[in-house]
């Protein structure tokens, strides 16, 4: 009898299809599959079971979870969100690093190929679009990522992935800070994005922070799935990418500070003010930052549970308003 496989020693690379390198993925789960459809003619000859089973298509999707790290998250923010922008290093802050926004409307989103390494099994998933991300950042613990996928196909890899070599550590959420402010509407948005993220790179904590164990953030793309047609064969046509939503939510203990913000920025009798928010997730001098310049609350429940701290989620939408970003995203390496 052959060895059992384990899946501790899965090994993962992935990389947009465009790419001539590959990221390595530090997987912590994945659920990318190849599912063969089979059908049976609707007939009414008399048989006891279905008398066929023919293969009608060949569908790929799955999801992966994986840590955090600075050798992949490009990648996987590129593939997520659909953008990326190259920004100029800020003289004592920051070198040169990318950001990465939503794709414009009516465009494609990249595709990417994963290369997973099953025991001695490898598999090669291509024409993978992102149908949405989430990515959590709990105090105290490691940054995580989950992205949901649909693809093109997949093929067999005899290949063998390399051991991951990581010179650098995960993302680790001990570091960190999530603010808010108002706009002022005589500065740009790149003032109001440098501002912000100044004060999330700041030591202290205080008036505008939020004293959060957590910080989560959604991103669905409206991937449709393209109709089967006679140029697609056995395989699904490439996904087109629809209207996207970005959200976010945190839990925080509630307190004055909790209240007053759920005052003026939620319960608003004539319409609740947009605001800016911005969080930082600093390892040595690799860090993460998003910003979002208009941000809604979408809920904010206060209910007592039992007689220790009370504690509160507040779920939030990034809408978007004029030309601005509803979100960027920045890969930073920090100087100084």
């Amino acid at each position: 009898m052959s060895k059992y496989m384990v899946g501790s020693g899965t090994k993962a690379v992935g990389k947009l299809a465009s790419a001539l390198s590959n990221s390595t993925i530090d997987l912590t789960s994945e659920s990318l599959s190849e599912t063969y459809n089979y059908q049976s003619p609707e007939s009414l000859l008399a048989s006891k079971t279905a008398s066929s089973r023919d293969l009608q298509n060949i569908t790929i999707e799955g999801s992966i979870s994986a840590l955090m790290r600075p050798e992949s998250i490009d990648w996987m923010l590129a593939a997520s969100l659909g953008k990326k922008g190259d920004f100029e290093a800020t003289e004592g802050l920051t070198e040169a690093h990318p950001g990465f926004m939503l794709a414009s409307v009516n465009t494609d989103l990249p595709k990417s190929e994963i290369d997973i390494m099953r025991g001695t099994v490898g598999k090669v998933y291509k024409g993978l679009v992102a149908r949405s991300v989430t990515m959590n950042f709990p105090a105290q613990e490691y940054a995580t990522i989950d992205i949901d996928f649909v693809g093109h196909e997949a093929v067999t890899d005899t290949s063998q992935i390399s051991a991951p070599n990581f010179t650098k550590p995960a993302f680790r959420v001990n570091h960190s800070k999530l603010v808010f402010a108002t706009k002022d509407s005589s500065k740009t948005f790149e003032e109001h994005e440098q501002e912000m993220l100044l004060k999330c790179l700041a030591d202290a904590c205080g008036e505008g922070y939020f004293d959060a164990e957590n910080f989560n953030i959604s991103i669905d793309n409206g991937v449709e799935s393209a109709p089967s047609t006679f140029c697609t064969g056995l395989f699904a046509g490439d996904a087109i990418m629809g209207k996207r939503s970005v959200t976010c939510d945190f839990t925080l203990p509630y307190s004055s500070d909790v209240e007053n913000f759920r005052k003026q920025f939620y319960a608003v009798n004539e319409g609740a003010p947009d605001f800016m928010l911005a969080f930082a997730c600093v390892n040595g001098n690799e860090a993460i930052s998003v910003f979002i310049p208009h941000a809604h609350v979408t809920s904010i429940p206060v209910n007592v549970g039992g007689g220790g701290i009370i504690e509160t989620t507040i779920s939030i939408e990034a809408l978007s308003k004029g030309d601005e970003e509803p979100i960027l995203i920045r890969h930073m390496k920090l100087v100084g």
